[in-house]
């Protein structure tokens, strides 16, 4: 009998331990692979919002870079200048201001166009002040330049028919040299940009958000769980990321994911995705125990199995 008990447990532990070091070894293994994969879906998410974000630009620029091509600038007369640049006001809904810029950065007389009824006079001098200061010395390579987004937040004003504005938008200036004309300067309504983000997948609990090189939060989409972003971290976040960032220099074109600590109890799954211009970031968070959840099922599933 004590040789039965005895063969019995050397069978037993002769099947046993094969089987835990394949379950410890299958575990590992299939944790790391499900690691790797959560990881490229959050780059993926984020490099999907950055094309998409991308392609709001690249629709406008293209959009003007056909029409303007089609007409030789230098030998147009005042009129049909004028004619021109109002039609672009109205083809595009994103444009709130137009007009025709010198190379010292002023804006060709009465070659400016925008609507009355929206912008203000302070307005209009404080976009053309930013036009001024975008520098296209540093990106000589580009025909294309922006400048720093900034928020415009102003209640109607019934008595004189000024609609209200509350909007993100930014300046941009595209490089003409035309006779007198340098460059078409631009007040570009990012409204349309936050839509756009509000369409992408996030998850139960996912964010998305587009950053400025400063850490300006310029759009953004959260699932339906509570932002795990508050609205003062994107900044912070984006020198964690990106360390070098800065609003006068180039982000970095580099890719990476990776997780974060964002309060004393609370980490993150963070990716990003740099725009070539404007040097923006587009970051993809996720709570870092959701974004592991099937990881920990697995594990479980492969502990179940090897009991």
């Amino acid at each position: 009998m004590k040789l039965f008990r005895t063969i019995t447990l050397m069978l037993v532990l002769l099947t046993a331990v094969p089987i835990a070091v394949v379950g410890f070894i299958l575990i590992d293994s299939s944790v790391d692979t499900l690691k790797t994969l959560t990881w490229e879906l959050q780059q993926e998410r984020a490099d999907h919002a950055g094309r998409a974000a991308a392609g709001f630009f690249e629709n406008i620029i293209s959009d003007l870079d056909l029409l303007l091509a089609n007409f030789s600038l230098a030998n147009m007369n005042l009129r049909q200048r004028q004619e021109l640049l109002s039609f672009i006001l109205q083809k595009r809904p994103e444009v709130n201001i137009i007009a025709f810029y010198d190379n010292h950065g002023r804006s060709l007389h009465n070659l400016l166009a925008f609507d009355s009824r929206r912008i203000l006079p302070s307005e209009l001098t404080d976009h053309q002040s930013k036009v001024q200061k975008i520098d296209f010395s540093k990106k000589s390579d580009l025909p294309v330049a922006f400048s720093a987004p900034y928020r415009i937040q102003r209640k109607a004003r019934p008595k004189f028919s000024i609609e209200a504005r509350n909007e993100t938008v930014v300046a941009m200036a595209i490089r003409l040299n035309a006779g007198d004309t340098a460059f078409l300067g631009m007040e570009i309504s990012l409204n349309s940009l936050q839509a756009i983000i509000e369409r992408i997948r996030v998850g139960q609990q996912g964010e998305v958000m587009l950053i400025s090189s400063s850490g300006f939060l310029i759009a953004r989409k959260s699932g339906i769980g509570q932002k795990i972003v508050s609205d003062k971290l994107p900044g912070r976040l984006a020198l964690i990321l990106v360390p070098s960032v800065d609003e006068k220099e180039p982000v970095p074109m580099v890719s990476g994911v990776r997780p974060i600590k964002v309060g004393e109890d609370q980490q993150i799954l963070a990716a990003y995705a740099p725009l070539a211009n404007p040097a923006w970031l587009m970051i993809s968070t996720e709570p870092l125990d959701q974004a592991y959840a099937a990881t920990r099922k697995m594990t479980w599933q492969v502990i179940t199995v090897v009991l």
